[in-house]
């Protein structure tokens, strides 16, 4: 690979020439002296932002099964940007550097970046390179969905002239071939509608984790930033106080009614539950209480209250951040 500098016209080697880079990047970043370089290529942001998913999906696994996420679904999340292998986001990336000129990139000079507005930029790009290599209506619309929207392309094809024809396309279905050999997993199979839109939002949180700044200088071994750009984010799971009972985390002079106490041993699983009980009797203790056995269990990995109002929102959200401090 050609190092990548600033005002370094050689860093693709289609100049005076028809032949394709050797390298396609992805990235530009502001150095410390406030310049702007060539950053990661759109291979290595691709295997960054798979490898954010693979983590993400090892965080979760305690829930997400199988069905949820399946087999190569990081290989999707990875595939998200095989767009910017396209004329007008190359020569975009150029001109914002500052070394670009069409007489030293003859082959990119044809094209209008203004364009890429018709086909919502290099994700569009992506999703019909995507349906060209035939891996999938559903994994192609997320690769065009990773910025949180569909872009309009259906009357593009993916050798269309405005994305550089066949050989572009050709380079864009070597990258996957290289992803895919890197991942060692084939395409997944999506089963159903439901299933897509999960694995969608997986692609976007890896990309935007993917896309941060800790990424940013191509100079830096990135693999061992995978796990500290999702702690970064987030994504870092709680650690409770084992052993706690029912009036440790309630308060002295709590005791368990029969009810509750019935409830608590009842939940031993994932399962659907049902209280019902009059007003007083502490069914959100009893729900909370279970709820915390199972999540010192790692059975769960979080709780969601759904209320009928506001009113009862805010209430509820008063004793469960209690319930959190102890």
């Amino acid at each position: 690979m050609i190092e990548p500098r600033r005002n370094n016209k050689s860093f693709l080697s289609h100049e005076k020439t028809a032949a394709l880079p050797y390298e396609f990047y992805a990235k530009t970043y502001r150095t410390k002296s406030g310049e702007v370089e060539i950053g990661q290529t759109v291979f290595n942001h691709c295997l960054i932002v798979g490898r954010v998913a693979e983590e993400l999906m090892r965080r979760h696994e305690v829930i997400l099964s199988q069905k949820m996420y399946p087999e190569g679904s990081e290989l999707v999340a990875a595939s998200h940007d095989i767009g910017k292998i396209s004329p007008t986001f190359q020569k975009k990336l150029l001109k914002a550097t500052g070394i670009y000129s069409d007489n030293d990139y003859p082959m990119l000079a044809r094209f209008n970046t203004v364009l890429e507005r018709n086909w919502t930029g290099h994700a569009g790009v992506s999703q019909v390179a995507l349906e060209a290599a035939g891996v999938g209506d559903l994994i192609s619309d997320i690769g065009g969905q990773h910025h949180g929207y569909s872009p309009q392309v259906s009357m593009y094809r993916a050798d269309a002239e405005v994305f550089g024809g066949q050989s572009w396309q050709e380079a864009r279905e070597n990258l996957l071939r290289k992803l895919r050999n890197s991942f060692a997993t084939p395409w997944p199979t999506i089963e159903r509608v439901e299933q897509a839109r999960l694995l969608a939002g997986l692609t976007t949180v890896a990309d935007w984790i993917g896309s941060g700044d800790i990424f940013d200088d191509p100079t830096i071994d990135w693999k061992p930033l995978v796990s500290i750009a999702v702690d970064q984010a987030g994504f870092v799971p709680p650690e409770y106080k084992p052993g706690l009972s029912f009036s440790n985390v309630f308060g002295q002079g709590f005791t368990a009614y029969p009810v509750q106490e019935k409830f608590i041993r009842q939940v031993s699983g994932p399962g659907v539950y049902i209280l019902e009980a009059p007003m007083g009797m502490g069914k959100t203790e009893a729900a909370l209480y279970a709820a915390y056995q199972l999540l010192c269990q790692r059975q769960a990995s979080g709780i969601y209250f759904a209320l009928p109002t506001q009113l009862t929102s805010n209430k509820i959200y008063q004793r469960f951040n209690a319930f959190l401090r102890t």
